[in-house]
């Protein structure tokens, strides 16, 4: 995948993180690796999303972008990114954070880029499309399901306790 051009990604060469843009980016995923808390990591890639919004922005002004814009950018950014820990820092993320903290625009970056991470990994060239697979789409959806019971689990302990004094 990593040989593929913009074009095959379907990012407008002008979309692209230009090399500032792209050291930005590198730092801060630097920072987010470096940063032990998980609300803090989820602030980097905030960070990180803005740079790339704003790359994307330069290029197009004229219309508003969103998410069928955005991943394929930070799918180009990831593989031209060093991400050898950044799998492990949103797994990291996704276990550590609450699951109130993970419903709004930080949840929603952080399970965007578990997605590219996700595609990048499993790509098969001959499989190529434009949408999630069924694989990623299962395995998010896992992902929710765990969190979820953990949280029922851990409001049951709560109560019982509170319940039992």
């Amino acid at each position: 995948m990593r040989g593929q051009g913009p074009a095959e990604l379907g990012v407008a060469l002008a979309a692209l993180p230009d090399s500032v843009a792209m050291e930005k980016i590198r730092l801060l995923f630097q920072a987010m690796h470096d940063a032990y808390s998980p609300g803090k990591q989820v602030k980097l890639l905030l960070r990180v999303c803005k740079c790339i919004y704003q790359s994307m922005n330069k290029a197009d002004e004229d219309r508003p972008l969103g998410a069928d814009d955005f991943l394929p950018v930070l799918t180009y950014t990831l593989l031209h990114s060093d991400t050898s820990n950044l799998q492990l820092d949103v797994e990291y993320m996704m276990e550590l954070l609450e699951p109130s903290q993970l419903q709004g625009e930080g949840g929603y970056y952080l399970t965007t880029l578990f997605g590219g991470l996700f595609h990048i990994r499993s790509y098969q060239p001959r499989m190529v499309t434009r949408q999630i697979s069924v694989e990623a789409q299962k395995s998010i959806s896992q992902w929710q399901r765990r969190r979820t019971i953990n949280n029922s689990q851990g409001w049951r302990r709560v109560t019982q306790v509170r319940h039992t004094h």
